[in-house]
């Protein structure tokens, strides 16, 4: 094993108690070999969830992995940007900017009353 594989599956909330599962696993083929012991387990995993009454189906989507990446990304340089006085720092109030403070674990506040 060259490099060390990330394997998502989320479960989607449908209605009448049914549950899709989405995973960025591409669809497995017969006689296909397992990559690693994580790729088994999620295997294992979704042959599972598979068998469960009010699953409605398993959607196989690599381009998943990046997807959560990016909009991680994205939204940690939102929060950045609202403590920014470049950019909508001084667009925004206090209690937003103490909001995005908390958010990326920074100690201290402004704007507080006596």
């Amino acid at each position: 094993m060259a490099d060390i594989d990330s394997i998502t599956i989320t479960l989607e909330s449908l209605p009448a108690g049914r549950v899709a599962v989405h995973t960025s696993l591409a669809e497995p083929r017969p006689g296909e070999r397992v990559q690693s012991p994580g790729h088994a387990m999620a295997l294992e995993v979704l042959t599972w969830l598979n068998k469960q009454p009010n699953t409605a189906g398993t959607i196989y989507d690599p381009s998943q992995i990046l997807a959560p990446t990016q909009k991680a990304a994205d939204a940690l340089q939102l929060v950045n940007s609202l403590l920014n006085p470049e950019q909508f720092g001084y667009s925004v109030s206090a209690e937003v900017r103490n909001a995005a403070r908390r958010v990326l674990g920074i100690k201290g506040r402004e704007g507080l009353a006596a």
